[in-house]
């Protein structure tokens, strides 16, 4: 995949996506506020954004050392996590 500026072309389609469904949730988020529909949506938003920052925080971890890789699990696992429990609880 070509680089430009150290920004392969998927992070940058995930970063567009990431604007869409983020334009999206605000525009209608009124309409479908706890909605299973809304819910879906907002769920779309925030594992694209994690695809979006994600991959380049990878992309500058790897040439550190293992703590940092380690640390980088935690924060990937925690936010999975977090996305998950937000679509699967209901309030």
């Amino acid at each position: 995949m070509e680089k430009k500026n150290g920004i392969s072309g998927f992070s940058k389609l995930l970063a567009f996506i990431v604007l869409f469904f983020s334009a999206v949730t605000f525009a209608l988020g009124w309409l479908f506020a706890g909605s299973l529909f809304g819910k879906v949506i907002n769920l779309l938003t925030k594992l694209a954004l994690l695809g979006a920052i994600g991959i380049p925080a990878y992309q500058f971890v790897k040439g550190l050392a293992k703590g940092w890789k380690i640390l980088y699990c935690i924060l990937l696992a925690i936010y999975i996590v977090g996305c998950v429990l937000e679509i699967t609880v209901i309030k």
